[in-house]
């Protein structure tokens, strides 16, 4: 789904948001983090279920509704 690719994307423009805000690298890398870690977990959980219901050989077509989600969450804001 290139959901990999589309976070280290956002990872980059988040990250050289926060180092521009200044503060300690700790500081920085603590903001970096909370407003990440949730998106990217749940982009790796999700791409874990689509690929393990494609394994289990499930109908084709069957993992668009969490496509869909995945899809409608990367549009959000980051």
């Amino acid at each position: 789904l290139g959901q990999g690719a589309g976070m280290a994307i956002e990872d980059a423009v988040v990250l050289g948001e926060e180092l521009m805000q200044g503060g300690s690298i700790e500081d920085q890398l603590g903001r970096f983090m909370s407003r990440r870690f949730e998106r990217c977990q749940y982009i790796c959980q999700a791409s874990e279920a689509v690929g393990e219901m494609q394994m289990q050989g499930a109908k084709p077509g069957s993992e668009m509704a969490k496509v869909q989600e995945m899809l409608e969450v990367t549009a959000r804001p980051i």
